[in-house]
């Protein structure tokens, strides 16, 4: 319905904070994305056994926590070029407590995650390094070689996402409902010449059944009323 108010040139007022409330909504499930990685993270400690981790246990204590960090930097730092979605910018709203973190996490991500800087450190240490070195066989002489060494996870990573993600998802969720308060303002003071029928949908289309879209609207509203629009009958 946005779009197609959008497409007439009308009502501005209403669908601009609507689009706006969207992006804060799709930002703040990056976040709660990011916080289910680092749950699953510590479910895979075992303290004082990080020897006996197999190449394939570290793999993906590894994808964790790249998830999460790419996950937190899209939503809350990334700028996003035209037709993108962009992300909701938290830094001017975290506690000053929290700043040193928010910039060693989108730091981590532009250059040792999405990026390759070799010897640099992102104040958790230094993540990629490489050497290029000389051997020597009796046979042969002098032989090159090389090795690349990659930090896959740290500590200190893993805490600084689980302080900044709460405190992130509450700025993300505050935008959301004010955005979407501003729109329902103006489509209530405005007259819109739409059909809301014209916009229902079987919950099928979004959500894999409808007791799934039913469950997540209890969740979200557990004192309204949940009505699912649309033909159920296939």
């Amino acid at each position: 319905m946005a779009s197609d108010l959008r497409a007439r040139g009308t009502h501005g007022s209403f669908t601009g904070p609507l689009r706006k409330a969207a992006t804060a909504q799709s930002c703040l499930a990056d976040l709660r994305q990011a916080g289910h990685c680092c749950e699953v993270f510590r479910s895979t400690e075992h303290p004082g056994r990080e020897d006996e981790y197999s190449a394939a246990h570290r793999t993906v204590q590894q994808s964790l926590l790249m998830m999460a960090v790419s996950l937190y930097s899209r939503a809350t730092h990334s700028t996003g070029q035209y037709g993108e979605r962009g992300a909701i910018q938290v830094s001017s709203r975290l506690p000053p407590q929290l700043l040193a973190d928010h910039a060693a996490v989108v730091a981590l991500r532009n250059k040792a995650m999405a990026h390759v800087y070799f010897a640099e450190d992102h104040e958790d240490g230094v993540w990629h390094d490489q050497f290029l070195f000389a051997i020597q066989d009796l046979e042969k002489g002098w032989l090159p070689g090389s090795a690349t060494r990659t930090t896959q996870t740290r500590p200190k990573t893993l805490l600084r996402l689980e302080r900044l993600i709460p405190e992130a998802g509450g700025i993300l969720s505050r935008q959301f409902q004010k955005h979407l308060q501003t729109a329902m303002n103006a489509f209530n003071a405005a007259s819109v010449d739409v059909n809301l029928a014209d916009y229902t949908d079987n919950a099928e289309e979004y959500f894999p059944s409808e007791s799934f879209a039913r469950a997540i609207l209890r969740d979200a509203a557990p004192k309204a009323e949940t009505v699912i629009l649309g033909d159920n009958s296939a």
